[in-house]
Formats: C-alpha cells, sequence, structure tokens
C-alpha cells in the first residue's frame, strides 16, 4: 500500500469481498493529501450507493485522524503507535530516501506541511466530492450550468414506475386501441399488454447507453401504428405465401425423411415429436387450404389481402409443426449440436409472419414510450438518472491515450478541477459512464485514475452495469493490482472456497484467483463429519411420474442448449420453488450452527 504509485496513469485494482478495497481507497486518498500533495477539492472519489459513499468518506476521516495523530507525536518527539501496520510503516519509512538527504529542521517542516494538509482536509470533508456516479453528475451539471444549457438544479426523478406505467396506458389508447380488434387480438395472444410493456419500457428506461438498431423495415416511432401494422403485415404476408407455393411440399417431405433418420438412429417417437415418418394427417394440405380460404375471403370483403394478425396466430400448424424453433428443438433432443432449418427461406418467412409483427410494434412502443418519457420530464422540471448520465456522455470517439485530447470545454473544466479520481464498485460500471471517466481522466497525461472492482460482483446489470465494459476498460489500463489477503473469512473457511471458485466463473469467461486468510477470527468448532465449507443441494428433485408439476417447469429452467441433459430420475426446481426453499433451507443451516 506504501509503495503504489500515485502519480498519472490509468489503473485497476481487483478486490474480491473481504480484502480491503475500503482500507485501500482511505490509504490512497491519505497518501495523495500528503506526498502527492493534493488537496481535497481535487479529488474525486466515486462510489455505487448514497449509503457507500458515506462509509467510504467516513473510513477516509477515520484514516485522516489516524495519520494525523500519528505525525503529531512525530513533531512532539514520540513514537507513534499506529491503528495497523500499513499506517505504521508509512510514517516510519514514508519519504525515507529524501529525509535521508534532509536535514532535521526540513524534516520537520515537511510534517507540519503535511499536519496542516490533513487539517484542512478533515475540516473540508463534509464537501468533498465523495460521491456517487449520479451525484458526481448532478454537480458537475450545476457547475458548468452557463455552459452546458442545462437547468441550475436538475430535478432527480425517484421511483419512474407510475410515470412508465401512464404513458404506457396513453400508448395503449392511442396507437394498439386504434388498430382492428382482430389485429389486437393478435398482438395481445403474442404477449403484448400493460403489464409487458410497462416492464419493457422500464427496463429501456435505464439503460442510459441503449440505441435501437433500426431498418427499413421497422415501424416508425414518429408515424400513428394504425397507419403502418397494415403495411408491415401484407410485406410479410406475400413473402410467406409465395415460398410455401414453392416449398411447401418439399419441405414436409423434409420433415418426414429426417425424422425417420433420426428413428434409425434410435431417437424415440417422444424426441422427434411432432415429426414422424409417415404422418397420419397432411398438414401441408390443411395449411394450403387456409391460405386459399384466407385469400378468398380477404378478396370477397375487398380488404388488404391479408389476414388480421388474430387470424394469423389461431394457426397453430404455424406455430407448433412449420415453425422452424419447433424443428431445431426437436433436433436438439436428437442429439444435434447446431441445427439448420431444413427450407431457410420458407421457414424465415414463417418465423417473420408469426412473430415479426409483434416483436415490430414492441420496438416502435418501446421507441415511442421512451420520447414520450423525455418529453414529459421536460415539461415536469425533472430528470431520471439514466438522463442524467447522458447529458454528460462525451460520445464515442477513436482518439488515443497519446493523443492530446481536444474535447468539448466543460471536460476540460473537469481535469481542471480534479487532478485524481479514484472509482470504487467499478464492475458495475455502464458505457456511458466509462466513456465520461476514461476521456475527462483516463486518456490525460496529467490525471491518475484508479479503479477498483470485483467482475465477480457484477450484479447491476438492470441498472445498466456492464461486464463487457468493465473486461474493455481491464485491456486499457496501465497496470493491474490484485488484492489477495482475505480479513474475514477463517482460514479452513477460505481453503474450502478456494477450492470450489477453483474452475473460474466458466460462462462469464472470468478467473477466480485463491485468497489467504488473514482473519483473526478462531473458527467454529463443528463436528468431525462437517467441512467449514458446506452445500445446500436445491437445483433437483426425485420424481417417479414423468407428469409431475415439476416437469412443466423444466423447459423454463434449463438452457435451450442443453435440452438434452434431461434426466428422468431428476428435474430442476422452479424458480418459484426455489424462492421458498432458500429462505428455509438457509434459516435451519443457521439453526444448527447456533445449536
Amino acid at each position: 500500500p506504501n509503495h503504489y504509485p500515485i502519480t498519472p496513469g490509468l489503473r485497476l485494482i481487483e478486490a474480491s469481498a473481504g480484502t480491503g478495497k475500503t482500507f485501500a481507497l482511505a490509504h490512497i486518498v491519505l497518501r495523495l493529501l500528503t506526498e502527492g500533495k493534493q488537496s481535497l477539492r481535487q479529488l474525486l472519489v466515486v462510489t455505487f450507493t448514497d449509503a457507500s459513499a458515506a462509509e467510504l468518506r467516513a473510513r477516509i476521516g477515520l484514516r485522516l485522524e489516524a495519520a494525523l495523530d500519528g505525525l503529531e507525536a512525530l513533531a512532539g518527539g514520540s513514537i507513534p503507535k499506529a491503528s495497523d501496520p500499513v499506517l505504521q510503516e508509512w510514517l516510519e519509512q514514508t519519504g525515507l530516501e529524501q529525509q535521508q538527504r534532509k536535514t532535521e529542521q526540513q524534516i520537520n517542516a515537511q510534517r507540519q506541511q503535511w499536519i496542516c494538509q490533513l487539517l484542512e482536509a478533515l475540516e473540508g470533508l463534509d464537501q468533498a466530492d465523495i460521491t456517487t456516479i449520479h451525484g458526481f453528475c448532478r454537480r458537475t451539471l450545476r457547475r458548468q450550468a452557463l455552459e452546458s444549457g442545462s437547468v441550475m438544479e436538475p430535478i432527480l426523478e425517484g421511483d419512474a414506475q407510475d410515470l412508465v406505467l401512464e404513458v404506457i396506458h396513453d400508448y395503449w389508447q392511442q396507437q394498439i386501441l386504434e388498430l382492428d380488434p382482430q389485429d389486437v387480438r393478435g398482438l395481445q395472444a403474442a404477449g403484448l399488454d400493460v403489464e409487458a410493456l410497462t416492464k419493457g419500457l422500464l427496463k429501456v428506461d435505464n439503460e442510459p447507453s441503449l440505441t435501437f438498431k433500426t431498418d427499413d423495415h421497422d415501424l416508425e416511432p414518429t408515424q400513428a401504428l394504425k397507419d403502418q401494422f397494415g403495411d408491415c403485415l401484407l410485406n410479410r404476408w406475400r413473402p410467406f405465401v409465395e415460398q410455401w407455393q414453392q416449398e411447401g411440399l418439399a419441405l414436409e417431405a423434409e420433415f418426414c425423411r429426417t425424422a425417420a433418420d433420426w428413428r434409425s438412429r434410435g431417437c424415440k417417437a417422444s424426441e422427434t415429436k411432432p415429426f414422424t415418418p409417415k404422418p397420419k394427417t397432411n398438414r401441408c394440405e390443411l395449411l394450403t387450404d387456409w391460405i386459399d380460404h384466407v385469400q378468398l375471403t380477404e378478396h370477397d370483403l375487398g380488404h388488404r389481402s391479408a389476414p388480421a394478425y388474430g387470424l394469423i396466430r389461431d394457426q397453430d400448424l404455424l406455430k407448433d409443426y412449420f415453425h422452424p424453433q419447433v424443428f431445431c428443438k426437436a433436433a436438439r433432443s436428437c442429439g444435434e449440436d447446431t441445427p439448420k432449418p431444413l427450407s431457410p427461406q420458407l421457414q424465415t418467412a414463417i418465423a417473420d409472419l408469426w412473430d415479426g409483427p409483434a416483436q415490430r410494434v414492441w420496438c416502435h412502443a418501446l421507441q415511442w414510450g421512451r420520447q414520450a418519457l423525455k418529453e414529459r420530464r421536460q415539461k415536469r422540471g425533472v430528470m431520471s438518472y439514466a438522463e442524467l448520465l447522458a447529458a454528460l456522455d462525451p460520445g464515442t470517439d477513436h482518439e488515443t491515450k497519446s493523443e492530446r485530447i481536444t474535447s468539448s470545454p466543460w471536460l476540460q473544466s473537469l481535469r481542471e478541477r480534479y487532478q485524481v479520481a479514484l472509482i470504487d464498485e467499478f464492475q458495475d460500471t455502464d458505457p456511458v459512464q466509462w466513456r465520461l471517466l476514461n476521456q475527462t481522466f483516463g486518456r490525460s497525461p496529467d490525471h491518475l485514475l484508479v479503479m477498483v472492482g470485483d467482475p465477480k460482483q457484477a450484479i447491476y446489470q438492470f441498472r445498466g452495469g456492464d461486464l463487457n465494459t468493465y473486461m474493455k476498460a481491464r485491456l486499457e489500463v496501465d497496470r493491474i493490482d490484485a488484492l489477495l489477503d482475505n480479513f474475514r473469512t477463517t482460514a479452513p473457511l477460505m481453503a474450502g472456497l478456494n477450492q470450489l471458485m477453483a474452475a473460474g466463473l466458466k460462462r462469464s469467461q472470468l478467473d477466480v484467483p485463491a485468497l489467504r486468510s488473514r482473519s483473526n477470527s478462531k473458527p467454529l468448532q463443528l463436528a468431525q463429519s462437517n467441512q467449514p465449507l458446506q452445500l445446500l443441494n436445491l437445483d433437483v428433485e426425485s420424481r417417479d411420474d414423468e407428469s409431475s408439476e415439476a416437469d412443466s417447469h423444466y423447459e423454463d429452467s434449463l438452457d435451450e442448449d442443453n435440452a438434452s441433459t434431461k434426466v428422468k430420475s431428476q428435474v430442476l426446481l422452479s424458480k418459484t420453488k426455489l424462492e421458498d426453499l432458500v429462505p428455509k433451507s438457509v434459516a435451519a443451516a443457521v439453526l444448527e450452527l447456533l445449536h
């Protein structure tokens, strides 16, 4: 800790839980204020929540007070007794090489200067920029109000649930209910309702870096849905009919041939279902008759030559037999790792007819809703957290670190105000936050940007936190240090955790380094048969009946790619059952330990 470089640069400290990251940040602040000759107002310290910011401020205050006591003892000729070995070493050895070249008078003068700096820092600690990322953005907007043209005192919106619900109700009334009732019924059958759209818009509203990828076939959000939905259906109906007339019979023949091949390799009828070598029902003829009937009916009624979306969603053959997802699912059950549609053009047209209109309306609703939220917030004089970040988003550029930065004036103003930025909980940083921090401090040759994080604890994706952002930033830093001493966990438990986590987090492609226990706590005296690390196995339950209730949750609980791993004697528990079981199981384990 006393030799960590505090000169300008872009650095990362990776710290698992219990390894003293808050301690490290507080000690870096101490060294910056003394050795680095920085004032407290030149430091920006950012963490994730208000509670953690308050804790960090308190810990920094305690660190500065402890160092002040030690320096005053040295100045008075006493031998200081620090609260921890790191501070003791700092008091005894910091600047030792320089002190060897200084007179006693010069050494005392330096100590007095450091004492004055720490006294000044402690006096101004409550006004220091030790805050959340949103608090930092809000302060910056207020300070830069004249330059940016923003409001002098931006009011942050609290819970956006009511406003989002209001916007979705308006969309449903003004856009969805203006459609033909049969189209509305089809959209509802596809999962569109007020509740689902509200959840979707809330998620979109929390993503400051989200952009919609659009193409020429998308519904224009600035235009009424009823003026576009008919063409949206027609543009999918015509290609489907054309492809069906050309390839429908051949597709059914391929289904039969493939099913026969699966059976010859030992697959059961339940695995190839709904495909069989010799189907009893001529589904191809049934679908052709339905198409002819729909076209004749639409023509006689003088309609748009495409059926309503509700009629399309009523045709179960499109969903349960000819849809490419049905075939791919059966192919996986029969051992194929990367199945593909047998007739790509036709089955793509089927999927686009079945799913496409609802998907386009989803995009239309979310884009319309996001714009409506922005306009209503402007009228009310409030900003969401995402808008707060967006207001300071410097945008994407391709400037390298070695190049001189010539960006907006308010970025330059931030660089002039702060010399150092310390970022806690960096694993929950989103792309906008990273652009702001990197372009302001990381690419400047005159600033120090230190990020502290633990990628294993990246849990705030619902607020825009992005593990990929962390991994990208990790590739750009000058130096990476890891805190490998754990001060909370006893040695036997630490050994068990190290063994459990040795394989790393494979899906996230993260290595998990082993930690050393430095805890002074004594391990619990457990029975000889019990290990310090115990696992509660809650993921499976036995079943004797193939039609058990748990089986109905199986597909929801299992990755589609692993569907072939189904075991007859066990089934994964549903999320509902797990949520009910976990608290009871943990409570029982705690009671057992207490007894």
